[in-house]
């Protein structure tokens, strides 16, 4: 007497029939799976037509057929749409995600570059010492090490500056993808 509605994978156990106390008889309610099923065959569409009144006209197959394509129809447009949105959602957390990555390796850098600061200065204040106690060979050396360090530390400056214009090219990339999520939105 009932059908059982199937829709998504799950089987509600909802009826595809009810009896309306204005009808003697069963009168369908087109439940969305009610059209995929008709459209794929698994379930014949009513050949006759039904004693209750829907809407007011009198329901036929022809009219249940409509009902189904319709149905099946705006069920096509909101799967695409929802596979329009998830490829949108997906394409915001992967800009999200290289970002984010962006800033540890900027984070990295800075923390590098701050002990190398340190360094730096404390090499300073060892050649100013070795400069006034006229040690010739060890100010030479402590002066190839601040310029090694120096190039170092403008490497890391580089570094910093590609990550920023990553940085620049992902935040563009991030509103491209925020504006297709808010276009379908």
């Amino acid at each position: 007497m009932f059908g059982k509605s199937v829709m998504g994978g799950s089987g509600g156990g909802l009826p595809d029939v009810c009896v309306r106390p204005s009808a003697p008889t069963p009168v369908p309610i087109p439940y969305p799976d009610a059209a995929v099923a008709i459209a794929s065959g698994a379930v014949m569409a009513p050949s006759r037509q039904f004693t209750g009144w829907v809407k007011g006209f009198r329901s036929t197959a022809a009219d249940h057929a409509k009902a189904a394509k319709l149905l099946t129809g705006a069920l096509a447009r909101l799967t695409a749409f929802g596979f329009r949105m998830g490829t949108a959602i997906d394409e915001v957390n992967a800009v999200l995600q290289r970002i984010a990555e962006q800033h540890a390796a900027q984070k990295k850098i800075l923390k590098d570059a701050e002990k190398m600061c340190a360094e730096v200065d404390k090499g300073f204040q060892k050649l100013e010492k070795l400069m006034k106690s006229g040690d010739a060979k060890a100010h030479e050396t402590a002066k190839i090490v601040l310029i090694a360090k120096g190039v170092a530390l403008n490497a890391q400056l580089g570094a910093l500056e590609a990550i920023d214009r990553r940085l620049t090219r992902e935040q563009a990339a991030l509103d491209k993808a925020l504006k297709a999520v808010s276009a379908l939105a």
